[in-house]
């Protein structure tokens, strides 16, 4: 049985809104209903790195095996990176006994003090870090805020593109505590 022409461009059209509302919502940062994994990188080790600090310091990701890490990609155009931001200082005043490190890795205009005056707007005290294309690359991180949750072996716990809630972080950072 052949369909009219008018139920093809309505199918059609259905299907093309979907998908701009899904690419919508990821380029402005919303946390999609299923949130998006990269199975190439889940369990895997962490891509190792030096980066540059905010005071101009070096620091290395292996400097914290044995931690919890939180590595926050951001940018300084993204509001809701903000947020999240915040919300790490929290997990990060939280866990400052304990075994846990947050570091926020920005996608700047390449100068530090642009880090350092960022992050003194926002009352974050965590490592700031200017971040390079190969990091993010090795990251495989093409949309802000992207987070991922490293366990105390060094493994790809978790990755989340888009903002999501404080509580949603605390609780995965909280299972990764009592897992090691």
């Amino acid at each position: 049985m052949k369909r009219p022409c008018w139920v093809w461009i309505l199918l059609l059209s259905g299907v093309l809104l979907g998908t701009q509302t899904v690419s919508t919502q990821v380029v402005a940062g919303i946390q999609p209903a299923e949130p998006s994994r990269s199975a190439a990188l889940e369990f895997r080790l962490a891509p190792g790195f030096e980066l540059t600090d905010s005071d101009g310091s070096g620091i290395h990701l292996s400097d914290f095996r044995g931690r919890v890490v939180v590595l926050q990609f951001w940018a300084r155009w993204c509001t809701s990176c903000e947020g999240d931001l915040r919300a790490f200082q929290e997990i990060h005043q939280n866990n400052s006994d304990r075994e846990v490190a947050i570091l926020g890795l920005g996608h700047a205009s390449g100068s530090r003090g642009e880090i350092k005056q960022f992050a003194e707007s926002l009352g974050v005290t965590f490592p700031m870090l200017l971040c390079t294309d190969e990091v993010r690359s090795d990251y495989q991180v093409a949309v802000f805020p992207t987070t991922f949750l490293i366990d105390r072996q060094g493994r790809i716990r978790d990755r989340r593109v888009g903002a999501l809630e404080a509580g949603y972080w605390q609780q995965r950072v909280e299972e990764l505590i009592a897992d090691n």
